[in-house]
């Protein structure tokens, strides 16, 4: 070895130098990022989460893309309503309980008369909003079961257990300080202007509908907090470019003289000479004509409206796709615009997973109702108090998916099923169902027909018949095209 090599290889056993990731390093040319390694209940303390709310329903109230945003996500996750079918191993208590669970489904709310399916759509925006919504477990007279929607500002810790606060109580819910399961949730009630508390709710009677983002966290945030300074910046240049417009309009000209600027007040009220007055009136006459004349000396300045410029659009469009990115949903559902068809069909597909994703959430809660609905239903229902194996069993299915050309894309799974490309449990998979369950279900569908004498295998038959018809027309036009050329 060299003395060269010798000596490099002391310096940085002496340095002990390493891997570097620059990542770690501190710079003086950029900015501070204010971020502790914490629990999540420490990060999204009350202060925190009530603040974002307070900002997104304001927006929800005011920004058209915030209204936009939540529309889009009412329409595929929850659709017009969900539905759902009972799937117990017996046919006829399927139809029973459908059937007395639809009746229900019409009024299912205490202090209101909306259907369930406004409901779900109701619960669905707060959840996207807020970050979280509670439906409690509750029933009307008589012990009809109801639910009942709240608010997350609701849910609170009282003032007098604010010392428990981090212990045995995180923003409002009692936990159980070995599992750190939540245990009861303190609902907060205005009477008079005074903030008052009942008993606190147990867990098994209150919904919490969020879906967390990080390891112990107990409450939701609004799905876009990552960009709520981007959506504020996005609706103060509004508000300035908006200012600057007005402006614009109102003031259309201007005349410069050698003298300075004309007084019109001055001169309404007789305090100007008589040559500034006649030189008033006279360009009051003439601005709006075709041919006009000044003083020597006089100018007209002519303003034209060119606010918002291109650079400002284009930067605020690039604000609300921020938004859009950090709320979960294509910039391009939104506010859609003519692209490249591919392109647009894998945007759409991403859209759909993630749409998909939300709803097996949601989906979970809608089970949870309808299991409570169903466990009164069982005992005082006629026609539903026997209960068959897998009594409490249902599918909740999905709203209609958000892709451009669903006839496509169902022609080319079954073309890659029938290739071996792919199977029933990939294919059932990105629906997010079961394949055993979909095939049972499929087979309670053709025996019912049978049942009823529909005859499916012709339906079958013609369906076949109608995909393979713009193939045969194509191989024809394909035939016409080869005799003509010859």
């Amino acid at each position: 070895m060299t003395l060269r090599k010798r000596l490099a290889k002391a310096i940085l056993k002496f340095l002990r130098v390493s891997n570097v990731y620059e990542g770690a390093q501190f710079s003086p040319d950029r900015s501070l990022l204010w971020q502790a390694l914490q629990d999540a209940r420490i990060d999204i303390d009350k202060a925190t989460r009530e603040e974002l709310q307070r900002k997104f329903r304001y927006f929800e109230a005011n920004s058209p893309v915030i209204q936009r945003l939540a529309d889009v996500t009412e329409q595929f996750v929850v659709g017009t309503g969900l539905q759902l079918m009972p799937s117990s191993s017996s046919d006829d208590f399927n139809r029973r309980a459908k059937e007395a669970y639809e009746e229900w489904c019409e009024s299912p709310s205490v202090g209101t008369y909306q259907s369930m399916a406004d409901l779900e759509q109701l619960w669905v925006r707060c959840w996207a909003v807020d970050g979280e919504a509670f439906i409690s477990l509750t029933n009307k007279g008589g012990g009809l079961p109801a639910v009942q929607s709240i608010e997350a500002h609701r849910i609170k810790t009282p003032e007098l257990l604010s010392k428990s606060e981090g212990k045995t109580i995180i923003d409002g819910i009692n936990i159980n300080p070995t599992t750190g399961l939540p245990m009861s949730y303190w609902l907060s009630t205005v009477v008079d202007g005074k903030t008052t508390f009942g008993d606190p709710i147990p867990a098994r009677f209150m919904l919490h509908l969020f879906d967390a983002g990080r390891p112990g966290q107990y409450r939701g945030l609004p799905w876009a907090y990552a960009a709520t300074n981007r959506l504020h910046d996005c609706d103060d240049i509004h508000r300035l470019e908006m200012q600057a417009a007005k402006d614009n309009a109102r003031i259309s000209r201007f005349i410069k003289t050698k003298n300075g600027e004309i007084d019109t007040a001055a001169a309404l009220r007789g305090e100007i000479t008589n040559d500034d007055a006649t030189r008033l009136r006279y360009y009051e006459s003439v601005l709006g004509a075709e041919a006009k004349a000044l003083y020597q000396g006089d100018d007209v300045l002519q303003f034209g409206g060119e606010r918002p410029s291109v650079v400002t659009v284009e930067f605020m469009k690039s604000l609300i796709a921020d938004v859009c990115n950090a709320w979960g949903i294509p910039m391009q559902m939104a506010f859609p615009e003519s692209i490249q068809g591919t392109v647009e069909r894998a945007i759409l597909d991403a859209a759909d997973v993630y749409f998909k994703s939300k709803f097996k959430v949601f989906a979970s809660v809608k089970m949870a109702v309808y299991r409570y609905w169903l466990d009164y239903a069982v005992r005082n229902v006629p026609g539903l108090m026997r209960k068959p194996e897998g009594w409490n069993r249902a599918m909740v299915l999905p709203p209609r998916s958000c892709n451009v050309d669903p006839g496509y894309r169902g022609k080319a799974m079954m073309d890659s099923l029938a290739a071996g490309a792919t199977n029933w449990g990939r294919i059932y998979g990105d629906l997010g169902l079961d394949w055993r369950t979909e095939f049972h279900a499929l087979k309670d569908q053709i025996d019912y027909a049978k049942t009823i004498g529909l005859d499916i295998s012709e339906l079958g038959v013609m369906l076949r018949a109608q995909s393979l018809q713009p193939k045969q027309e194509e191989e024809k036009k394909d035939e016409k095209l080869a005799d003509d050329s010859e």
